[in-house]
């Protein structure tokens, strides 16, 4: 079974800071590209965020794919708390979290938001729904922060390793996680793919 971690196309804002916003012209752009050589592929379900810039890159891979899309909260962005209010606020008001968080070294929560964990403990229940399923090729759009997360619970990692896997993951790449029934294990296939919009840096 191949799942297909898909982020989700550039926002209006243009920031990665916050993915509710939808998406900008070049975002869509992004996920037409998507679309099309997501097509080669035989997907036959489309899980997304339900946040509005992964439900419309969804929508639009879906004009190229014709099947099924499930919506799950659970897929939604790592919930950054108050570290949105920027890095200004966070190093007044949380110090300790900006040393620690600055190293790398420890998955820790964002102020009044999640860590690497909580997310991957949540997104997996869709993980799970996946592989109880019939399905062989499955796309799932998301967030960045997201696929770090399951990445790094597919391998076994740490979380506090997931800043170090596709930094920065570019918007509408794909990342191939293939779990083998019989060895009852994920093997990483491809991360961050995006080859399908280099006609974007021919464009400029």
């Amino acid at each position: 079974m191949n799942i297909y971690l898909i982020r989700h196309g550039e926002a209006q804002s243009g920031k990665t800071v916050d993915s509710s916003f939808g998406l900008s012209c070049l975002g869509v752009f992004q996920a037409k590209c998507l679309g099309s050589r997501l097509s080669q592929y035989q997907i036959e379900r489309i899980y997304t965020s339900d946040e509005s810039g992964a439900v419309q890159t969804a929508d639009i891979i879906n004009r190229y794919l014709t099947v099924d899309i499930f919506k799950r909260g659970e897929l939604r962005d790592i919930d950054k708390g108050s570290f949105l209010r920027g890095w200004e606020f966070v190093n007044e008001f949380h110090p300790v979290f900006s040393e620690k968080y600055s190293e790398h070294a420890e998955d820790v929560p964002y102020p009044g938001g999640e860590n690497g964990l909580d997310v991957m403990l949540r997104s997996s229940n869709v993980i799970n729904e996946i592989l109880n399923s019939d399905c062989n090729n499955i796309a799932v759009v998301t967030h960045a922060g997201t696929i770090q997360s399951l990445i790094c619970g597919a391998l076994g990692l740490g979380q506090a390793r997931r800043f170090f896997i596709g930094a920065p993951f570019e918007h509408c790449s794909i990342s191939i996680l293939t779990f083998d029934k019989k060895d009852d294990r994920f093997y990483i296939h491809t991360i961050n793919d995006h080859a399908h919009l280099e006609i974007l840096k021919a464009r400029r």
